[in-house]
Protein backbone atom coordinates (compact mmCIF):
# COMPACT_ATOMS: atom_id res chain seq x y z
CA UNK A 1 0.00 0.00 0.00
CA UNK A 2 3.04 2.18 0.56
CA UNK A 3 4.77 1.62 -2.76
CA UNK A 4 2.32 4.06 -4.67
CA UNK A 5 3.74 6.72 -2.51
CA UNK A 6 7.22 6.16 -2.86
CA UNK A 7 6.59 5.73 -6.59
CA UNK A 8 8.69 9.25 -8.49
CA UNK A 9 5.81 9.09 -10.96
CA UNK A 10 3.16 9.89 -8.01
CA UNK A 11 6.05 12.78 -6.59
CA UNK A 12 5.72 14.21 -9.98
CA UNK A 13 2.24 14.08 -10.40
CA UNK A 14 1.99 16.09 -7.08
CA UNK A 15 4.17 18.44 -8.65
CA UNK A 16 2.49 18.60 -11.95
CA UNK A 17 -1.06 19.17 -9.64
CA UNK A 18 0.73 21.64 -7.51
CA UNK A 19 2.45 23.92 -10.73
CA UNK A 20 -0.85 23.84 -12.62
CA UNK A 21 -2.55 24.73 -9.72
CA UNK A 22 0.07 27.71 -9.04
CA UNK A 23 -0.63 28.34 -12.44
CA UNK A 24 -3.86 28.78 -12.53
CA UNK A 25 -4.14 30.98 -9.59
CA UNK A 26 -1.68 33.72 -11.13
CA UNK A 27 -3.36 33.90 -14.44
CA UNK A 28 -6.98 34.55 -12.59
CA UNK A 29 -4.95 37.47 -10.60
CA UNK A 30 -3.88 39.01 -13.69
CA UNK A 31 -7.24 38.59 -14.96
CA UNK A 32 -8.75 40.28 -12.80
CA UNK A 33 -6.69 42.81 -12.57
CA UNK A 34 -6.73 44.07 -16.62
CA UNK A 35 -10.01 46.07 -15.65
CA UNK A 36 -8.01 48.62 -13.92
CA UNK A 37 -5.50 49.01 -17.08
CA UNK A 38 -7.35 48.14 -20.40
CA UNK A 39 -10.37 50.49 -20.15
CA UNK A 40 -11.30 49.51 -24.01
CA UNK A 41 -13.53 46.39 -23.90
CA UNK A 42 -12.55 45.05 -27.47
CA UNK A 43 -8.66 44.86 -25.95
CA UNK A 44 -9.31 43.92 -22.83
CA UNK A 45 -11.37 41.05 -24.50
CA UNK A 46 -8.72 39.98 -26.99
CA UNK A 47 -6.27 40.45 -23.87
CA UNK A 48 -8.09 38.01 -21.55
CA UNK A 49 -8.89 35.27 -24.43
CA UNK A 50 -4.50 35.61 -25.26
CA UNK A 51 -3.88 35.01 -21.39
CA UNK A 52 -5.92 31.99 -21.27
CA UNK A 53 -4.60 30.38 -24.32
CA UNK A 54 -1.27 31.40 -23.39
CA UNK A 55 -2.10 29.67 -19.97
CA UNK A 56 -2.76 26.55 -21.66
CA UNK A 57 0.57 26.62 -23.44
CA UNK A 58 2.28 27.11 -20.15
CA UNK A 59 0.56 24.38 -18.69
CA UNK A 60 1.50 22.19 -21.20
CA UNK A 61 5.50 23.33 -21.43
CA UNK A 62 5.14 22.42 -17.58
CA UNK A 63 3.90 19.14 -18.22
CA UNK A 64 6.45 18.63 -20.55
CA UNK A 65 9.49 19.59 -18.56
CA UNK A 66 8.28 17.30 -15.46
CA UNK A 67 8.48 14.81 -17.21
CA UNK A 68 11.02 15.71 -20.08
CA UNK A 69 13.12 12.55 -18.93
CA UNK A 70 10.55 10.04 -19.57
CA UNK A 71 9.49 11.44 -22.85
CA UNK A 72 12.70 11.50 -24.51
CA UNK A 73 12.82 7.54 -26.00
CA UNK A 74 9.16 8.27 -27.12
CA UNK A 75 9.79 10.60 -30.22
CA UNK A 76 8.65 8.07 -32.73
CA UNK A 77 5.46 6.74 -30.63
CA UNK A 78 4.23 10.34 -29.87
CA UNK A 79 4.58 11.29 -33.83
CA UNK A 80 2.80 8.55 -35.11
CA UNK A 81 -0.10 9.03 -32.44
CA UNK A 82 0.27 12.46 -33.21
CA UNK A 83 -0.81 11.74 -36.99
CA UNK A 84 -3.49 9.56 -35.55
CA UNK A 85 -5.52 12.14 -33.10
CA UNK A 86 -4.76 15.06 -36.23
CA UNK A 87 -6.89 12.27 -38.71
CA UNK A 88 -9.35 11.78 -36.55
CA UNK A 89 -9.47 15.28 -35.29
CA UNK A 90 -10.29 16.85 -38.83
CA UNK A 91 -13.36 18.71 -37.88
CA UNK A 92 -11.89 20.02 -34.88
CA UNK A 93 -8.63 21.24 -36.42
CA UNK A 94 -10.74 23.08 -38.90
CA UNK A 95 -12.44 24.56 -36.39
CA UNK A 96 -9.73 25.44 -34.75
CA UNK A 97 -7.93 26.98 -38.26
CA UNK A 98 -11.30 28.68 -38.21
CA UNK A 99 -11.25 30.25 -35.06
CA UNK A 100 -7.96 31.79 -35.82
CA UNK A 101 -8.54 33.56 -39.63
CA UNK A 102 -11.86 34.66 -37.42
CA UNK A 103 -9.97 35.99 -34.76
CA UNK A 104 -7.05 37.51 -36.12
CA UNK A 105 -8.58 38.20 -39.81
CA UNK A 106 -10.85 40.46 -38.00
CA UNK A 107 -13.90 40.02 -40.27
CA UNK A 108 -16.57 40.30 -37.08
CA UNK A 109 -15.87 40.84 -33.47
CA UNK A 110 -18.49 40.37 -30.17
CA UNK A 111 -21.03 43.24 -30.07
CA UNK A 112 -21.26 43.28 -33.58
CA UNK A 113 -24.74 42.09 -35.72
CA UNK A 114 -24.00 39.43 -37.84
CA UNK A 115 -26.09 37.01 -40.15
CA UNK A 116 -25.37 32.99 -40.61
CA UNK A 117 -27.57 32.14 -43.02
CA UNK A 118 -30.95 32.61 -41.89
CA UNK A 119 -30.10 33.26 -38.50
CA UNK A 120 -28.81 36.76 -37.42
CA UNK A 121 -28.21 38.28 -34.32
CA UNK A 122 -25.14 39.74 -31.76
CA UNK A 123 -21.69 37.97 -31.42
CA UNK A 124 -21.21 37.63 -27.79
CA UNK A 125 -18.06 35.36 -27.76
CA UNK A 126 -15.87 33.84 -30.46
CA UNK A 127 -14.30 30.62 -29.11
CA UNK A 128 -12.40 28.24 -30.62
CA UNK A 129 -14.93 25.72 -31.58
CA UNK A 130 -18.16 27.66 -31.42
CA UNK A 131 -19.67 31.40 -31.90
CA UNK A 132 -21.98 32.76 -29.51
CA UNK A 133 -25.12 35.07 -30.50
CA UNK A 134 -28.58 36.11 -29.51
CA UNK A 135 -30.36 35.74 -32.16
CA UNK A 136 -32.78 38.35 -33.22
CA UNK A 137 -35.29 39.03 -35.24
CA UNK A 138 -35.64 35.61 -37.07
CA UNK A 139 -38.98 34.20 -35.61
CA UNK A 140 -40.19 36.99 -34.17
CA UNK A 141 -40.48 40.40 -35.51
CA UNK A 142 -38.76 42.43 -33.01
CA UNK A 143 -35.22 42.49 -31.23
CA UNK A 144 -36.13 39.53 -28.79
CA UNK A 145 -33.13 37.57 -28.16
CA UNK A 146 -32.57 34.20 -27.07
CA UNK A 147 -28.99 32.94 -26.79
CA UNK A 148 -28.20 30.89 -30.24
CA UNK A 149 -24.33 29.02 -29.61
CA UNK A 150 -22.91 26.71 -31.97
Amino acid sequence: MEKWFLNPVFHRLIVILVGLLLIHILLRLIKRSLSQYIKQPETRYRTRKFISFLGYAIGILFILVVFGDRIGNLHVAIGIAGAGVAFALQEVLSSMVGWITVSFGQFFKPGDRVQFGRIKGDVIDIGMFCTTMMECGEWVKEDQYNRKSC
